[in-house]
């Protein structure tokens, strides 16, 4: 098997819009979320926009990029904060992902640079123009100081309305690069 220039990376899909609704700390406060809302979300997210890909191949027995996020407390499988988490590796500073980043800095070699990275995945909505910042889906207190999961129906209506308008305009952004190449 020719590798090519760049080696093989097998890749599997990852949520970029993760509704949070089977997260047992929030399970109070879905309760008082109208299901509609819910299901409209978990609807958008099963969209092609909804999703991004990374390697899935566990590297002496780490856990996945995937993996990491959805377990760590500080991202909480939300990727606003993963992409943040990106950012920092691009830069080479601590994030709640350094290890696991690291680890996979091979693949995120690739893209030569988080303008790269994001440019390639089509995540410009989700990054100051100069690409300095990620605006996040909600008000995050003290990012990577405690758990991004809301607290509160307002909160997670925030980060819904933040996460949902992100995918619809990716899906703008495909769509325009699918028919223009840009």
């Amino acid at each position: 098997m020719d590798e090519g220039e760049f080696g093989v990376y097998y890749l599997s899909s990852d949520s970029i819009a993760n509704s949070l609704s089977t997260r047992t700390e929030l399970t109070n406060v879905i309760t008082e979320i109208e299901p509609e809302l819910i299901n409209e979300f978990q609807s958008l997210n099963s969209t092609i926009e909804a999703f991004i890909v990374f390697p899935r191949n566990r590297i002496d027995g780490k856990m996945t990029i995937n993996g990491e996020r959805g377990f760590n407390h500080f991202i909480a499988d939300t990727f606003d904060l993963t992409l943040e988490c990106i950012r920092l590796h691009y830069s080479n500073d601590k994030s709640p992902l350094s290890a696991v980043l690291g680890t996979y800095s091979s693949f995120f070699s690739l893209f030569q640079g988080f303008k790269e990275y994001v440019d390639f995945f089509l995540l410009n909505d989700l990054v100051s123009k100069d690409y300095k910042e990620v605006q996040m889906f909600d008000e995050v207190e003290g990012v990577f100081k405690t758990s991004p999961v809301p607290r509160s129906k307002q909160s997670y209506l925030e980060y819904r309305e933040g996460s949902m308008e992100f995918t619809k305009r990716r899906n703008l952004r495909i769509e325009n690069w699918s028919k223009n190449g840009q």
